[in-house]
């Protein structure tokens, strides 16, 4: 009788004892909130503009910003001690100001009734281009060291990662503000 080769069929020891790593979250699944939060905005300016019988730049401009600055301080104010915090790690005003870091989602607060109202428009387009300006300088430092940090632009609830999406957001805002000083005249 003849002996039958006994053969381990075992997988290498390096393979079997190294958890495997889940996949990075997509695109999707990392930005669901932000995306959710501007789908509402894009639809509720698309609502107005409709409603008013005609396409307004200007109030579709104010009304997506005023819905954004009202969007974004609802989520600061969910944690509010946490967003000043985690405002300060890339913020430069909110580095040095505690006032600041916390005062923020109130100024972003006034902005958007500033801009659902319509009142004074040239200081609120004003402020909120100032605004922007400083805070894409923060951004663009952290983004520029490569700090793994979170974005604090819907608060802490939600864990979104720094990336160049900050940077967007934020320059469209700057963009809207300044193109509506410009049409202003």
């Amino acid at each position: 009788m003849e002996s039958i080769p006994h053969h381990n069929h075992q997988a290498p020891a390096s393979s079997c004892c190294e958890a495997e790593k889940p996949a990075p979250p997509s695109f999707l699944q990392t930005y669901r909130p932000l995306l959710l939060v501007a789908a509402f905005l894009i639809g509720a300016t698309a609502l107005v503009e409709v409603r008013a019988g005609s396409w307004d730049p200007m109030r579709a401009m104010s009304v997506f910003m005023g819905g954004f600055f009202l969007f974004f301080s609802f989520f600061k104010f969910l944690d509010l001690s946490s967003f000043a915090e985690a405002f300060a790690t890339y913020d430069v005003i909110a580095k040095r100001s505690s006032v600041y870091a916390w005062s923020y989602p109130f100024i972003e607060l006034a902005l958007g009734v500033g801009f659902v109202l319509n009142v004074f428009p040239v200081f609120v387009n004003g402020a909120t281009a100032v605004l922007m300006v400083v805070g894409n300088l923060g951004v663009w430092r952290a983004l520029r060291k490569k700090q793994a940090i979170e974005c604090a632009c819907l608060g802490t609830i939600f864990k979104l990662p720094m990336t160049k999406v900050t940077l967007f957001e934020n320059t469209l805002m700057l963009v809207m503000a300044v193109s509506t000083l410009w049409m202003q005249g």
